[in-house]
């Protein structure tokens, strides 16, 4: 059986089309949803912000073409979870495999990892164009800038806690002492 590819779109992956037409899929699903209105105390214009900035791409993405489903406040269906309305339109569309760019809110990441278990749905996350590297790029990096520094910071706590001064021990050789200039009065 053909795959039938659905992308999902959320409020802050509002990126170019270049970038959305590398996905390969000509469904997309987006909706404004009550939970992600109201799961934390946003001001009002950031919120209007988002919703006429994803308005904005439903047209965009429509004037080139892409299948596009979009749920406004405006719906009956507005204050019903996300997971419902989502799953309306894969049942009604035969949708097996889902798209996502990466999810930076990890909460919602997890609960459609568990709607894609329940629905027997294959699940895909993709790199987002917003980042400059991948999440384990970056936790590489820390880890081995950590470990580079961490024998310095041992030596250094090591010599604070013995209680040194410069009267009674030197410095360790790797170590220099900076003095500033002092700060004249006018």
């Amino acid at each position: 059986m053909k795959s039938k590819d659905l992308l999902i779109l959320l409020g802050n992956q509002l990126f170019p089309l270049d970038e959305i037409k590398k996905l390969n899929t000509n469904q997309i699903f987006m909706a404004e949803d009550y939970d992600l209105c109201t799961y934390e105390k946003h001001h009002k214009l950031k919120i209007l912000m988002f919703l006429c900035a994803m308005r904005e791409k439903k047209d965009e993405l429509i004037k080139n073409h892409f299948d596009v489903f979009y749920s406004e406040i405006s719906n009956e269906d507005f204050s019903i979870p996300y997971e419902e309305k989502l799953k309306k339109y894969i049942i009604k569309n035969k949708i097996n495999h889902i798209k996502f760019f990466e999810i930076e809110d990890k909460f919602f990441e997890n609960r459609m990892k568990v709607f894609s278990e329940i629905n027997n749905l294959e699940i895909t996350f993709f790199r987002s164009p917003a980042t400059m590297s991948t999440v384990l790029a970056a936790l590489g990096y820390f880890f081995l800038i950590s470990s580079l520094f961490m024998p310095c910071c041992m030596s250094w706590t090591t010599f604070l806690n013995s209680g040194a001064t410069k009267s009674s021990k030197s410095l360790p050789s790797s170590a220099s002492l900076v003095t500033l200039p002092s700060l004249k009065s006018t």
